[in-house]
């Protein structure tokens, strides 16, 4: 599991740089840094609340510090993550439904790999609710960790695809129907023909992002047809590269070499270290 945790992370990071910058890809954005933080304030946290109390120390100190940063200056950030953090509480407007949080969640798959669905769920709300509040972007990131974790499971799309739907099913029963209503926006992921279609819009904004991602991950036949899929979307191409390559790395091996060509590898591999699995 810590082989596997490490490729997807690294596979993420690698996606993210060469969304960046396909001619140069080797210096990552606030999409890893933003995940070591993650990563880190859970290692060094026992419960919930203070995983969300070192969350927000990590992320703010991202903004005034650079930590977790290549460069140790904050190297891009979204809107509403950087408001949030400034005013100390998570955006809840129609306007603030990006996917800034989702985006450092693919590691909560791993972490939490053998708790419940509702545990899982409970921490990914908390985690994005910190700068993404919106029940729009609570249910994104419910998608994205889920199929990660279904992916870890079972090493198949298709399989963790329709063990998603279960989980989905699930938690819309538990949530209620406020839930249910923005889970539908991204029921095209689930249709068999919405994979044979042009691909989809792609922007910061979480729907067309997890779709993005689930088009790219299920029409690429390896890693490097997915990095290639994924870092054509025009809108946010290093996130949307990122998060699909953090996907098809628990699938598939990625050659290291390219690993120790990131900017500051080992910052990534110090805090990749800080997790027992």
């Amino acid at each position: 599991m810590k082989n596997l945790f490490k490729n997807s992370i690294y596979a993420f990071a690698f996606g993210d740089a060469y969304g960046e910058n396909p001619h140069f890809p080797y210096i990552w954005t606030d999409d890893t840094s933003l995940t070591l933080s993650l990563i880190d304030a859970f290692s060094k946290s026992k419960g919930i609340y203070l995983f969300k109390k070192n969350l927000y120390k990590n992320i703010k100190d991202y903004f005034e510090k650079g930590k977790f940063s290549p460069y140790k200056i904050p190297f891009k950030y979204g809107k509403t993550t950087y408001k949030s953090i400034k005013r100390k509480k998570g955006l809840k407007s129609e306007f603030s439904c990006g996917n800034g949080s989702a985006m450092r969640a693919l590691p909560l798959g791993f972490l939490l790999f053998k708790k419940s669905l509702l545990r899982r769920s409970r921490y990914n709300h908390v985690q994005s609710a910190i700068t993404h509040a919106h029940l729009r972007v609570l249910v994104g990131c419910d998608i994205y960790v889920e199929f990660a974790q279904s992916l870890i499971k079972y090493k198949d799309k298709n399989t963790a695809l329709k063990d998603l739907r279960k989980k989905m099913d699930i938690l819309t029963n538990f949530y209620g129907k406020n839930y249910f209503s923005y889970f539908k926006e991204y029921e095209d992921i689930f249709k068999p023909d919405f994979y044979k279609k042009a691909p989809p819009k792609s922007s910061a904004f979480i729907v067309d992002t997890i779709k993005c991602i689930f088009y790219s991950v299920f029409n690429a036949k390896d890693i490097f047809t997915c990095l290639k899929i994924s870092s054509k979307f025009k809108g946010d191409p290093d996130t949307i590269c990122a998060m699909s390559m953090g996907l098809y790395g628990i699938l598939e091996v990625f050659p290291k070499v390219y690993f120790k060509k990131l900017k500051s590898y080992h910052l990534i591999e110090k805090t990749l270290n800080l997790i027992r699995l």
